[in-house]
């Protein structure tokens, strides 16, 4: 095991040790002012023509047309903005996502120019590999009480929020890819890109036991992408090894695994999709794994419990193709709790019939 796999085991653990075993709990909602702030901040960087292309309406269709692969994309492009507009964008990023979350956002749009300059070594240009046609939504006006959300998204990212007013309702999808995984050449060279996502999978299965193994590996041959991507549906049952029946230092491990996708987002958001997991149940967690179980090498896996699926598939070996997201089934683009919402707002409105 190298040292920065060791290093991140024991971060992730440490953590666990520090909440007594299990996730923290938090409240049941999260307020984030910030984000209000940070998205009204934004729009009045913005001339009046990046204003049209920026903000949509809620009900605008392209809010839920989200996707990974490069594309024409409904929003304001990167490349048509200034410094100060940029550094807006920054600061509603970190409305939403941690330390790392940012640093793994920014990292994977800078792969843009890695992978074009990769096709250019190869005697071609890519034009579709352009940091400059990731794109930002505002969907609906931010404020105090009407739904509205924000997305920034392109290849290899999509970072969704939906509130009602302050209140965040929803944080997904949540996709994070990298290509290639491994920096092939530059200063950097050698730098893996998420990393723990990979490493502490393979440290779990690793620590199977034969009996463990034949639940938890579905196959030998993975897919030839991550199962839940855009327009897929959420199963509603999984295959692999329920939680239960592992030993505390698989679950550790397990719960480690967890907390590196959910730490993605700012601490009290973390806290909230991790308390979810608790209330539905650790042990309904279900962990399953196809593909080669060597380091390096093309795999899938997927985590499933009641309130959330994560789902890791790496596409090619090294120096590797990853994606990696998280699903909510009753919480992506805040379904769920905007459908609450509507039909609070009607039982509330006054009976003009009578």
């Amino acid at each position: 095991m190298s040292r920065q796999t060791t290093f991140l085991l024991v971060v992730a653990l440490l953590g666990l040790t520090a909440a007594g075993g299990v996730f923290e709990t938090g409240t049941d909602s999260v307020s984030a002012p910030q984000q209000v702030s940070s998205a009204r901040a934004l729009l009045d960087a913005l001339d009046p023509e990046q204003l049209e292309r920026a903000a949509l309406s809620f009900e605008d269709g392209s809010r839920l047309d989200w996707h990974y692969f490069p594309k024409q994309r409904a929003g304001l492009p990167f490349s048509t903005m200034g410094l100060k507009q940029r550094t807006a964008l920054q600061a509603l990023l970190r409305s939403a996502l941690s330390e790392v979350g940012i640093y793994k956002a920014n990292a994977i749009i800078a792969l843009e120019d890695v992978l074009r300059e990769m096709a250019r070594r190869k005697g071609r240009d890519d034009p579709s590999r352009d940091s400059g046609l990731y794109t930002v939504c505002i969907f609906g006006t931010p404020g105090p009480s009407r739904p509205w959300g924000w997305r920034v998204e392109g290849h290899h990212l999509s970072v969704n929020l939906t509130l009602i007013g302050e209140a965040v309702v929803g944080t997904s999808p949540a996709f994070f890819g990298v290509s290639p995984a491994i920096l092939p050449f530059g200063p950097n060279a050698g730098m893996k890109l998420l990393d723990a996502e990979e490493e502490i999978a393979h440290s779990l299965v690793d620590t199977l036991n034969e009996k463990q193994r034949e639940q938890a590996i579905i196959s030998d041959t993975p897919p030839g992408d991550i199962i839940i991507g855009p327009g897929k549906s959420l199963p509603e049952k999984s295959t692999g090894i329920l939680a239960s029946r592992l030993d505390p230092s698989q679950r550790a491990l397990l719960r480690a695994l967890v907390r590196v996708y959910a730490n993605n987002l700012r601490p009290e958001l973390a806290r909230f999709d991790l308390q979810r997991i608790v209330e539905a149940g650790e042990d309904n967690l279900r962990f399953g794994w196809s593909g080669s179980t060597e380091r390096g090498q093309r795999h899938w896996y997927r985590i499933h419990g009641p309130t959330f699926v994560i789902e890791l598939d790496r596409t090619q070996a090294e120096p590797g193709h990853v994606h990696a997201i998280w699903r909510d089934p009753n919480r992506d683009f805040g379904v769920g709790p905007l459908r609450a919402h509507l039909q609070q707002d009607h039982r509330s409105e006054p009976d003009n019939n009578r």
